[in-house]
């Protein structure tokens, strides 16, 4: 899922929907070749195995995507659990009904033995009402483990679920774009902080761009500020006329007026997006991008040198108030299950190393340390020991999702048509945010 640049969307129901169908769909294709793997080291349960077989109730997207993500894979190694698997996406797009509160009722209404969730707040949500149970004695030994997505469960000391893999933001360059234009190179290690990043940015352009987008100088802003830990909603207000939200307008405006930042209206099927043409020096995007770069790469007539590095700090801390690692799916164990030592049980194979192994075959970041020569692995392995803050601010997503949908709406035009004036202008960067603030008090919301 590409999280920056995101187009303006009326129905964002339909949008969480449509991604998590895409997470989904689009690892199929490689759990067959992983199969192979584990099936190799597999050995066939004995008469009296099968004969002590329990049944585990499972909540995840739908039976057929279980079996090939996680169910088929134990019955490789074991015979004693059988899967009745209810599917979560019977919660998702149907008109009236939210998908949060229909999750609640689906959970207290099966009596779950083992339930897969989207969403840390969903993960809250359960905590809040005591639904789930500590799984502290499997995660006792902290150097198995991501750091970052172990600090993200962590609730007053414990954890009560896990996830097996997860996804990254960071941010990409190109090398050779440096090197032509003699540039400085960014260190691969370690991170800019967001000024030395806007510094950098603005020695690009107009003829080779610092950076591209397909979204508007304005909401490339407030996609900007969420990304440094701001936040731009607050008790259903608008809250944007500030010295830090000022700055990072600032920034964006002198960036596009310079064409730092280049505008991408369309992104070319054959050759990929301007990054991927070597045509821009920086893209913010996911570790799941490097599958769509190796690919353009490889059938580039000039292909260029690329490297991957964290996502610029907060200019007054080594550390981000944005946590830039994101959970794939959350696997929990309900408080009220009559299975839970089969459950732990079923819990231990996915976190353990057969199963990190699949899943790093699959091209996936992986919440257990263990060394791999996938070119993903390998390109994040800075992931591994670098440290975190937990998240204080809701992401661009998060409160766009909080949002009513036609307020949301009004607020991306009402933002747009603000920042291309100032572009246009002499106009003050704090005047025109709080004419956003003041246009939005009569906004429907």
């Amino acid at each position: 899922m590409l999280i920056y640049g995101l187009i303006i969307i009326n129905c964002k129901r339909g949008l969480l929907l449509n991604n998590i169908c895409k997470m989904y769909s689009c690892r199929l294709g490689l759990l067959l070749v992983a199969s192979a793997f584990i099936l190799s080291s597999c050995s066939t349960p004995s008469s009296s195995e099968k004969e002590s077989t329990h049944n585990l109730k499972v909540l995840y997207w739908d039976e057929a995507l279980f079996m090939q993500r996680f169910g088929n894979f134990y019955s490789m190694e074991s015979s004693d659990l059988t899967f009745d698997v209810v599917p979560l996406k019977q919660i998702y797009g149907e008109e009236g009904k939210d998908p949060d509160k229909e999750l609640q009722k689906l959970i207290s209404e099966e009596h779950f033995d083992f339930i897969f969730l989207k969403q840390l707040y969903q993960y809250d949500d359960l905590l809040h009402n005591n639904k789930l149970a500590p799984i502290d004695q499997l995660v006792k030994d902290g150097s198995l483990w991501n750091q970052s997505v172990i600090k993200q469960l962590s609730r007053d000391g414990s954890i009560y679920g896990f996830s097996p893999t997860f996804y990254a933001d960071a941010l990409f360059i190109n090398k050779s774009l440096f090197e032509q234009t003699g540039v400085p190179l960014p260190s691969e290690d370690s991170s800019m902080d967001w000024n030395q990043y806007f510094q950098t940015l603005n020695r690009f352009g107009p003829e080779n761009a610092g950076m591209s987008t397909s979204s508007n100088a304005g909401l490339f802003a407030l996609i900007l500020g969420t990304l440094q830990g701001l936040t731009f909603y607050q008790n259903d207000n608008i809250v944007l006329a500030t010295s830090e939200w000022e700055k990072v307008f600032d920034q964006v405006r002198q960036a596009f007026k310079d064409k730092a930042i280049r505008i991408e209206d369309s992104i070319d099927p054959m050759n990929g997006d301007l990054f991927e043409q070597g045509k821009v020096a920086f893209k913010f995007e996911t570790s799941d991008y490097i599958r769509s770069l190796q690919e353009k790469q490889n059938q580039a007539a000039r292909p260029f040198e690329w490297m991957v590095a964290p996502m610029p700090h907060q200019s007054d801390s080594s550390l981000s108030n944005v946590p830039f690692i994101h959970l794939n799916e959350i696997a929990a164990i309900p408080a009220d299950t009559a299975n839970k030592k089969q459950a732990e049980e079923f819990l231990s194979f996915i976190m353990g190393e057969k199963m990190t192994r699949v899943f790093q075959q699959q091209g996936e970041l992986t919440t257990r340390n263990m060394e791999s020569n996938n070119d993903k692995s390998v390109k994040f392995s800075y992931l591994r020991n670098m440290d975190f803050s937990s998240q204080t601010t809701k992401s661009y997503n998060e409160i766009m999702m909080s949002m009513p949908d036609q307020y949301y709406s009004t607020l991306l035009e009402t933002v747009g048509t603000v920042m291309n004036e100032l572009m246009e202008s002499n106009t003050a960067t704090m005047e025109g945010l709080q004419q956003i603030e003041t246009a939005m008090l009569t906004a429907p919301n």
